[in-house]
This record gives structure tokens, sequence and C-alpha cells, in this order.
């Protein structure tokens, strides 16, 4: 009887550390900054978006917490647009821009393929800068370069708003990432509700 407990606790033991290790690798393998490949943002007809996405997941205190810490996640937004108008100009116009989100909130591996992600929304920060706007039209006797360039700083805040308002649906405060696996030490792949990400290890 007294070797049939001892072979349970042995048992225990072994599950326990098994369960516990999992966690912990799985944030050894994904520590590190990982980008990923262009996807539609959104697509509303007479505009679309593309973005690419880059999430860092750092362990500040790997000796207390190694199988959590800080995520950093940044994105490079390019939008499309086709628009009736604009102030001083009356023939259509077409808008390409460029813009940049970031928002940062904390990770944790929960399992051997499962990760807790919360973000927090106050720190989300969107930016389109005037500079990064192009407009143009097919009529120039309509509409002169001077009166294009004057229409890009509202432009781009029309742009900035309607990024903004994606970003925060896309990066929810609570999401979990399953599936989650990294091959190589150079992809790594995981799932958000039912949409597949796969993503490439960067540089440090």
């Amino acid at each position: 009887m007294k070797h049939a407990c001892m072979i349970l606790a042995a048992g225990a033991l072994m599950v326990a550390a098994v369960s516990c290790q999992g966690p912990t690798e799985l944030a050894g393998k994904v520590e590190g900054s990982w980008a990923g490949v262009p996807e539609r943002l959104f697509d509303a007809g007479a505009s679309s978006a593309t973005v690419i996405e880059t999430f860092t997941f750092a362990r500040e205190d790997k000796a207390q917490q190694p199988d959590s810490g800080k995520l950093y996640l940044t994105a490079l937004m390019s939008v499309t647009a086709a628009l009736p108008g604009a102030p001083g100009v009356v023939t259509p116009i077409s808008v390409t821009a460029s813009g940049y989100a970031s928002v940062e909130g904390t990770w944790k591996a929960v399992s051997a393929d499962k990760i807790d992600v919360s973000l927090d929304q106050s720190t989300l920060n969107v930016r389109v800068d005037p500079k990064d706007v192009l407009v143009s039209t097919d009529l120039m006797a309509d509409a002169d370069s001077a009166s294009l360039m004057q229409t890009r700083p509202q432009l781009a805040a029309s742009i900035r708003g309607q990024l903004h308002k994606v970003a925060s649906e896309r990066y929810r405060p609570q999401m979990t990432f399953s599936d989650v696996s990294v091959t190589d030490n150079k992809t790594l792949k995981f799932k958000i509700d039912k949409s597949s990400y796969t993503l490439t290890r960067q540089p440090d």
C-alpha cells in the first residue's frame, strides 16, 4: 500500500511538472518580435485598407513570471479610397494614405498551445500624417495641385478617425490565441476566433 501511494505521488508530481512546463516552454518559444503578412483590414466598396502587424512578446521577469509578460502590437496600415470630391475640387478624387497604430497589453501562456491576451485600449494610438496622404484626380483642369494639397490635413483627420474605429474593434481588451505553435524558431501560428495567423520571427 505504501509503495502504491509513493507511485501515485510520483505520478502526480510528474503531471504537475508537465503542466507547468507546457506554458513556460511556449512562453520561451514565442518571446520576441513576429511580423505578419499584409491582410485585408476592411473593404467598404469605395474604400479599402490592408494591415501588416508586428507582435512583440516580452518577458520582463523570467524568474517570477516565466510564462507571461508585456505585449507590444504595432500595425502599418494602407488605405485607398475614391471620393466624389473635396473642398475646392469638384471632380472625383483618388486618395492613398498610410497610417500607424500601436497598442500595449499583457500576455500569459495558459497551456502548451494557448495564450490569453489583455490589451489596454487607453494605450491605443493611431497616426496618419498629412504628408503621407496622396490625392489625385484625372481632370486637373478642375482642380490644381494647390487645391489638392489643401485637402490633405482634412483627409488625414478623416482617415485617422476611420482607422481608429477599426483598430478599436480589432484590438479588443480580451483575446485568446489558440492552437499556438512555433516551427523551427522561425514561424509562429495561432488562431483568434476563427481567423488564422502566420507570423515570421524578426531580428532582435
